[in-house]
């Protein structure tokens, strides 16, 4: 073969695989199509109403579980608040209680348990002060 029938069959074969690499590159195109098609439109009406009971059984929960959580913060702040009332009243009894031993007046009868030692003098600077 001669040098120009070398260069004629190598351009065809450079021609051949280039359109063959053209044409797999493309390759076939599928396309797939998924209907958007709402279940509602197959459902009976009694499927249509438990969904509607389910959404708003779903939503009487959610309200239900805020509630208990903003009455919780409450308790919360209610017990704090008892907790310093309290504190303040075993002050207000620690007091009457030095007046009346002070005083050399008997203890009622309506204490817990009889005093039998001097009671600790309110005037005294507290390790702890309560507001």
């Amino acid at each position: 073969m001669t040098k120009i029938n070398i260069k004629i069959c190598l351009c065809v074969l450079v021609c051949v695989i280039l359109l063959w690499s053209l044409a797999g590159a493309q390759g076939t195109k599928t396309y797939e199509i998924r209907p958007q098609i709402p279940e509602s439109v197959f459902k009976n009406e009694s499927a249509r109403a438990m969904d509607a009971y389910e959404r708003v059984i779903d939503r009487v929960l959610e309200l239900n579980g805020r509630q208990l959580d903003s009455i919780d913060l409450r308790v919360k702040d209610l017990s704090t608040q008892l907790s310093r009332v309290e504190a303040k009243l075993d002050r207000l009894l620690n007091h009457t209680r030095f007046i009346e031993y002070a005083l050399g007046i008997p203890q009622g009868e309506l204490t817990d348990a009889p005093q039998t030692t001097q009671p600790e003098d309110p005037n005294t600077p507290e390790k702890e002060q309560d507001s």
